[in-house]
């Protein structure tokens, strides 16, 4: 079982209709400008394709990582990788590999799942992260919440993504 490169990118490319959706003005944007203290009249220093092109390359770190998380054959693959004839065709772990992955190959590779996972990375994982950050800035946890917000959301569509494109 080898990477899936291209659905790494898919779930890394999603998160921007997701953001530009979820941080629209009519959505979230607006309470999350004002819970950051900013306006939308302020000049934009940086070149927003830089910061796309930041936020897809970040966002496939993240989507590969989340990959581990969603897809439990990975962990078999891992569990069975200290075995030195493993990649040897016809030898005994190889052979008891190929069983198992044909037995359980599928078990559990559907968006669903994917998506579960996903949740609850962001709930367990991203949101006290950022709510650390938020809680030493002495930003509100209104904020914590919208943002976390969103990284739920996307980790669970990158989650559905990745478990189930084989």
């Amino acid at each position: 079982m080898s990477f899936n490169l291209l659905a790494i990118l898919a779930a890394a490319v999603v998160t921007l209709p997701i953001g530009f959706v979820y941080y629209h003005p009519a959505v979230f944007g607006g309470p999350w400008m004002r819970l950051i203290g900013k306006t939308q009249s302020e000049p934009v220093q940086e070149s927003m394709a830089v910061r796309l092109l930041v936020s897809v390359l970040l966002a496939f770190f993240t989507a590969f990582s989340l990959q581990f998380h969603v897809i439990h054959q990975l962990h078999l693959m891992s569990l069975l990788s200290g075995a030195p004839d493993l990649a040897v065709q016809g030898s005994a772990a190889n052979l008891e590999l190929q069983e198992l992955l044909t037995r359980y190959g599928d078990k559990y590779r559907t968006f669903g799942h994917g998506a579960l996972h996903g949740v609850l990375t962001g709930v367990f994982f991203v949101f006290p992260v950022i709510a650390v950050n938020n809680l030493y800035e002495k930003r509100s946890v209104k904020l914590s919440l919208l943002q976390s917000g969103y990284w739920i959301l996307a980790l669970a569509v990158m989650g559905g993504i990745l478990c189930a494109w084989r």
